[in-house]
């Protein structure tokens, strides 16, 4: 399997986590996942708005990467940054999202189902496009981490994601003890 192939089984595995995701959520009412649990929490539906916000502001940072056409490679350490990041986002703790993404609108969880589907297709079809040279360019970035290439901000998102699932879990439990509005 070469790297470009790689890269979009990475994506794949993804685009399943993602899906699976739904089939549990779709089990629950759709207002009850757009509820937010208590002052200053996300509901489930932010949560999933969130992602939308990271994958776009990926998507957005690799198109512009792209049209401007001056890529450079990752650099050595964007594998042991990329490991740090993903290790740390992997620990049971709680982190403050960079401000760039930690606001988040209120929204449908229809809303917010599919603006991920939307940016998910964009992402799909830009990695699909990418030319094979620049798989170990820095297309992603991470306002910590720095630059990384493709295939590392795709692990970053699989471990943003897990790192959020407890967050919905408590979200999910949290609303299924309160009234209905």
């Amino acid at each position: 399997m070469d790297n470009k192939d790689r890269l979009l089984a990475r994506f794949n595995s993804l685009e399943r986590d993602r899906r699976m995701l739904f089939d549990q959520l779709d089990r629950h009412d759709a207002g009850s996942l757009a509820r937010i649990p208590r002052p200053g929490a996300w509901s489930v539906a932010q949560v999933i708005m969130h992602f939308v916000l990271v994958e776009r502001g990926s998507l957005a940072y690799l198109m512009r990467k792209l049209e401007m056409g001056n890529s450079d490679q990752a650099g050595t350490f964007s594998g042991v940054r990329s490991g740090l990041l993903n290790l740390t986002v992997g620990l049971p703790l709680r982190f403050k999202a960079p401000p760039v993404v930690a606001v988040v609108p209120v929204c449908s969880y229809g809303d917010a189902v599919e603006a991920w589907a939307a940016v998910r297709t964009d992402l799909e079809h830009a990695l699909a496009a990418l030319p094979p040279a620049l798989l170990d360019h820095g297309l992603f970035k991470h306002p910590v981490a720095g630059r990384l290439t493709p295939e590392q901000g795709l692990r970053f998102m699989a471990a943003h994601h897990r790192h959020h699932h407890g967050q919905i879990k408590r979200t999910l439990a949290s609303i299924g003890r309160m009234p209905p509005d």
